[in-house]
């Protein structure tokens, strides 16, 4: 609510909004508002929300999903209550686990502590798929920036397709967007940094977390008369592309690419159990099969045969050229962008403040003060999970054996899921003082150099192809042996 918060709801409406006094002035303030006006700041997050509700009129990709700030407080904590009664049920939530404990004790201590809890079910609840379009459409995004200059203009050409639950649509919409800009080689990528204006832009990329498949090409850095040129010089790469094709080469260093990301465990950052568990879940909350989240293998199987057609690449770009369902944006920069919006948050609270009588502002004084006294208090952590230390093994884990090829080769065996890792380290101990500052930059920019015979496109190409062909060597002397 913009004003009192009623029935003792401080804790729960406050973290959404609540309406105290800044000296004599009606303010607004709660966590989640403020998070969401820091998003509202975010110029990539506004292009993102505005993309999708263009291209998803109707359904619920097209509100924004954590609250338009100017709207959140008109949420009443009735209102909170309802939406969590019917999205927050237990029969609507999904129960993925990952390690040696046996389903069935897992199993038994969700019916415990959860679903013993609740009784009765909710309808299952999806985002709505959108309708096809008959033509093309254009938009118009503005996005919040500081200056808003001349040349802070952007184009954005989006696709929708079908349903992301299809893992071989999937692919094949993967395997497309690398063919045309997976690297400074391929056809739209190389027009787009060789039109003498603007720039790829940040939103290239093919988006597979919604209920549908979006893929996005775009410019940015434009003028207002480039964003007309960077659509045509798109367009012509395409026909270009849907006309000469690119070598079958390319399209197998990009199924090698997705066969890795499969593979890959990146423990670093989160456990890689954990990491597959997360890739599932749009698969499952949209109504697939969570399998093919954790083994894509016989897609990309299928998808080897299909590229053997030389025709199979010309076929899907002359199909992303004729699709209906294409969203051109022209993407504004707005220097007023969040004064605006701040002029129609004070405004409303201007009105809000007119309308309080004395008790309202009394009650908002009395609870401002009670939500700060429970803030104070202490919180129960008896509730949080924690581990204790009989789960915990005695034993450190035993590092595996070193084998010692060589004098400067040593190898080790780790459960790498069929992938093997090679580091090279340089002695640098002869760099001299002044050249030690550049050393970060030189690893930084080497990969994107040219040679002395080839430029960088050319080199970049050269080096995705000699990777390629030194597994095909690999297969081709393992085969051999056997």
């Amino acid at each position: 609510m913009t004003y009192p918060l009623y029935n003792n709801n401080l804790v729960q409406t406050a973290y959404l909004h609540q309406s105290p006094f800044k000296g004599d002035r009606l303010v607004r303030q709660g966590v989640v508002l403020n998070e969401m006006k820091g998003a509202f700041g975010n110029p990539l997050s506004i292009l993102y929300s505005g993309l999708n509700k263009a291209l998803f009129p109707g359904t619920s990709y097209a509100e924004n999903s954590g609250g338009d700030p100017l709207v959140i407080p008109e949420l009443s904590h009735e209102m909170l209550l309802e939406f969590h009664a019917s999205h927050y049920h237990p029969s609507q939530a999904m129960f993925m686990s990952a390690g040696r404990i046996e389903a069935k004790e897992i199993q038994a201590k969700l019916v415990e502590r959860v679903l013993s809890r609740r009784t009765g079910r909710c309808p299952a609840r999806r985002p709505e798929l959108a309708a096809d379009w008959i033509a093309p459409r254009r938009a118009q995004v503005r996005v919040p920036s500081a200056q808003a200059r001349p040349d802070e203009h952007g184009l954005q050409l989006s696709w929708r397709f079908g349903e992301s639950t299809d893992p071989l649509a999937t692919a094949r919409l993967r395997l497309l967007s690398h063919g045309l800009l997976g690297d400074a080689s391929a056809p739209v990528m190389k027009a787009m940094q060789s039109a003498g204006f603007g720039r790829p832009s940040q939103m290239n990329f093919v988006d597979s977390g919604l209920r549908q498949l979006v893929l996005h090409i775009g410019m940015e850095g434009l003028t207002e008369t480039q964003v007309e040129r960077a659509k045509s010089c798109i367009e012509q790469a395409l026909e270009d592309a849907a006309t000469d094709g690119v070598p079958v080469v390319v399209l197998k260093t990009a199924l090698r690419d997705m066969r890795f990301a499969q593979r890959e465990m990146q423990g670093d950052t989160i456990p890689d159990a954990l990491r597959r568990l997360l890739d599932a879940v749009p698969l499952r909350m949209n109504g697939g099969d969570v399998a093919a989240a954790f083994d894509i293998e016989p897609v990309l199987q299928q998808l080897e045969k299909e590229i053997e057609d030389p025709a199979f690449f010309k076929r899907a770009v002359r199909e992303l050229i004729n699709h209906p369902n294409l969203l051109a944006t022209h993407v504004i920069a707005d220097a007023d962008f969040a004064t605006l919006r701040e002029a129609q948050e004070a405004k409303a609270l201007a009105l809000k403040e007119r309308e309080l009588s004395d008790d309202e502002r009394r009650q908002i004084g009395a609870e401002e003060a009670a939500l700060a006294e429970h803030r104070k208090a202490r919180s129960n952590t008896d509730v949080l999970p924690c581990v204790q230390p009989s789960e915990l093994r005695r034993e450190p884990i035993a590092f595996p054996e070193i084998q010692h090829q060589h004098s400067s080769i040593s190898v080790v065996g780790a459960a790498t899921n069929g992938i093997t890792y090679a580091t090279t380290l340089f002695d640098l101990s002869t760099a001299t003082k002044d050249d030690r500052p550049w050393l970060s930059l030189y690893a930084d920019i080497v990969p994107d150099l040219g040679t002395g015979s080839l430029g960088f496109e050319e080199a970049g190409r050269w080096r995705q192809r000699q990777v390629w062909l030194d597994e095909r060597s690999q297969r081709r002397s393992t085969c051999a042996a056997e």
